[in-house]
């Protein structure tokens, strides 16, 4: 039955790449998106508007620095005009809540050096804000493409909540997560060989995870 199913819909993937249109799960995976908002999203005052043509530059050095430094990708950065706030201003906003502001002498070098500050100051202070539950779903992803077995079975032990609760403590201790791979291995040991996760909350799972990465 799962095979007769599978091939209904290999064949639609195939004619849909055929005509160049969306498959069924990219047209569901567009409407997925569609319901969320701006993770990030950074309003500039009138006079920092002028340096908006750097400001993908910019914001690409900050998530790649950040990237291989963590292991973690900063979400895409929307930005704003918004003559709302001060003409010098940068107001961050995180999961539709103002986060924070900052003032800035509205020069390249300042608007350079301040942005940065503050997208930095966002993966630091905001970390459990922008790590969303999608993004654990595409660490467990990878983790499936080099060890299934053991990514079905850590997440049927685990929920993705408790996953990101371990994923995020990791960062806040200043431990990478670019080998994901090995942090699942970590976990599985943890939770199948000792057997010892049925007698411990996620911080004690966390905890112990900690110290062998």
């Amino acid at each position: 039955m799962f095979e007769k199913y599978e091939k209904y819909f290999n064949s639609l993937i195939k004619k849909a790449k055929k005509q160049k249109e969306k498959t069924i799960f990219e047209k569901i995976n567009d409407l997925y998106d569609s319901l969320n908002g701006d993770t990030i999203c950074i309003k500039l005052g009138s006079d920092l508007v002028e340096f908006g043509d750097d400001i993908s530059k910019y914001s690409h050095e900050v998530r790649t620095e950040i990237k291989e430094k963590t292991g973690f990708i900063l979400p895409a950065v929307r930005f704003l005009e918004n003559d709302d706030i001060q003409e010098n201003e940068i107001e961050v906003v995180i999961n539709s809540v103002s986060a924070f502001s900052e003032f800035v002498i509205p020069t390249k070098e300042n608007f350079e050096k301040d942005l940065k500050a503050a997208l930095n100051k966002i993966y630091k202070d905001y970390l459990k804000d922008i790590f969303t539950n999608e993004m654990v779903e595409k660490y467990i992803d990878v983790v499936k493409k080099d060890n299934y077995k053991m990514a079905v079975e850590v997440c049927y032990k685990l929920a993705s909540v408790e996953i990101k609760y371990i994923l995020v403590d990791l960062l806040l201790h200043e431990k990478s997560i670019n080998n994901i791979v090995l942090i699942f291995e970590k976990i599985a040991e943890r939770i199948y060989i000792d057997n010892s996760y049925l007698s411990e909350d996620v911080s004690s799972l966390s905890k112990e995870i900690i110290k062998n990465i």
